[in-house]
């Protein structure tokens, strides 16, 4: 077992004890529990890192609840509808003081892969379709 940190949320979005926090899609922690804070504003989420992911638990790590979410854009988040959810994280640089406290992000964050890809797709007929 590694270190506890804390995560303090406006909303816990249905997360639960069992959850994981997953890291480039690798679970790297297991949530222990989620309980309202002492003002009843928040939710405060109880999480045990991995050993070997105790160096996320630093100063500038963003931690966030993945959920669904639907837009004109995207869908995001599609696996947590059947599935569970889960928190994310973004770990902070590398140089930075440990910490055990966080804010989360009520927004999760939205990630572009450095390497972007363009693919052509053919259609017989396009119907209407546009750039």
């Amino acid at each position: 077992r590694g270190p506890v940190i804390s995560i303090h949320f406006q909303q816990g979005h249905g997360i639960k004890p069992g959850d994981v926090l997953r890291h480039r899609g690798i679970a790297v922690g297991e949530v222990t529990s989620v309980e309202l804070d002492d003002d009843l504003q928040g939710v405060d989420v109880h999480v045990t890192l991995q050993p070997r992911a105790a160096g996320l638990a630093r100063d500038g790590s963003r931690f966030w609840i993945e959920r669904p979410q639907i837009s004109l854009a995207r869908v995001r988040g599609l696996e947590t509808v059947v599935g569970a959810k889960y928190i994310g994280v973004l770990p902070g640089p590398a140089e930075a003081p440990r910490r055990r406290r966080f804010d989360g992000a009520e927004t999760p964050l939205m990630m572009l892969d450095a390497e972007v890809v363009e693919i052509t797709i053919r259609f017989r007929q396009g119907y209407g379709l546009a750039a």
